[in-house]
């Protein structure tokens, strides 16, 4: 990884690659014998992938800021048996988007009605990408999930506004506008 400032300190940047070889991952299954549902760990999964944050200052009261992640997550080995139990197979993707970002803009100003307090205005917009809703096929049957679909990409659009001090912060916002 690497965190650094840059453009006399109005850039400030946190950029991670990350590789885990997670043996054991978590899933949900159900037993041959009965079909009774419980979490267990169960083969080898490898998540990796790309996180980045930056937050540009152009302006003494303007924030810009954009957040991301890639990520790559699948089933990496898996006995027989377990992909049996959880419906998961080597290559199956684990339940994560493969992009996400956040680009964001605050302004802030002192609030000349009150010391000591300022007021902000600030907007967000959100995308995530489609991830699989669960494993393929149905966890203990061995056969096509019906479940089973990608859910949809999405997008959000924030807006809030509201005043602060140092000790406390009153906002208005609506979520998804």
């Amino acid at each position: 990884g690497m965190k650094g400032t840059f453009l006399d300190g109005s850039l400030r940047a946190n950029v991670a690659y990350f590789y885990i070889d997670w043996d054991g991952f978590q899933f949900f299954a159900r037993r041959r014998s009965d079909a009774s549902g419980f979490t267990t760990n169960v083969g080898k999964a490898i998540s990796k992938g790309l996180e980045a944050e930056f937050l540009y200052l152009p302006a003494a009261n303007l924030e810009l800021g954009l957040n991301f992640s890639l990520i790559n997550a699948k089933i990496d080995q898996i006995s027989e048996v377990e992909a049996f139990m959880t419906g998961g197979s080597v290559g199956d993707r684990l339940v994560s988007p493969e992009f996400s970002a956040v680009a964001f803009a605050q302004y802030t100003g002192p609030l000349s009605a009150l010391d000591g307090y300022d007021w902000f205005v600030r907007g967000d917009i959100q995308y995530v990408s489609d991830m699989p809703n669960a494993f393929p096929n149905t966890a203990g049957q061995g056969t096509p999930n019906p479940l089973f679909q990608l859910t949809d990409s999405y997008e959000n659009v924030n807006f809030s506004v509201g005043i602060a001090n140092e000790n406390w912060r009153v906002t208005l916002f609506g979520e998804n506008i």
